[in-house]
């Protein structure tokens, strides 16, 4: 075995070098270094408040348990207090208003788009009805003059014995006529 103190020739990293001794501490008797140090001894650079100037805590009241008396209250806060209860008040009657008033205007806009609906289909059926006035029109004027055309074809003075067989067949076209005319076939 060899020497762990004696330097191996062979050996790429040498061992190191021993630690310098601990320095030496000041005697009890002295409470502090003598000698300035380099870094700060404390978080703030200033000392703290002595104790005379603060005699409790600052997180602590001076009355001790007791609140202190209640700050005298002006009556004008008590006037401003009231006007901005009232105008607190009178805000929300004129919101509620706005609101109701908004909705009543809604509910009419959709009165008046079923208002519209109701008479474009009005329109639409009156059109349909004075269209089929037209051609009832026209069925009813052909209808009366095939009527009047029988009548007056036909001779007063004759009676159904003394009637030709021609005029017997113009009498039945005409009546066919009529029947045709007026719907009836």
């Amino acid at each position: 075995m060899t020497d762990p103190t004696v330097p191996n020739p062979a050996d790429p990293y040498p061992p190191a070098a021993a630690p310098p001794p601990p320095a030496a501490y000041p005697p009890a008797a002295t409470p502090y270094p003598t000698s300035a140090t380099p870094y700060p001894t404390s978080a703030t650079p200033y000392a703290p408040y002595p104790s005379s100037v603060m005699p409790y805590p600052a997180s602590a009241a001076p009355y001790g348990l007791v609140p202190p008396p209640a700050p005298k209250m002006s009556p004008w806060t008590i006037v401003f207090g009231i006007a901005a209860l009232v105008l607190l008040l009178a805000s929300g009657g004129v919101g509620t208003l706005y609101v109701l008033e908004r909705n009543e205007a809604a509910d009419q806009a959709a009165q008046v788009e079923d208002l519209r609906d109701q008479l474009e289909e009005a329109q639409s059926n009156l059109a349909l009805v004075e269209r089929d006035l037209t051609d009832l029109q026209a069925d009813t004027k052909a209808c009366s003059d095939a009527v009047e055309e029988l009548f007056d074809f036909v001779p007063t003075s004759s009676t159904p014995d003394n009637i030709s067989a021609e005029d017997q067949a113009a009498i039945t076209n005409l009546t066919l006529a009529i029947f045709r005319s007026c719907g009836a076939l």
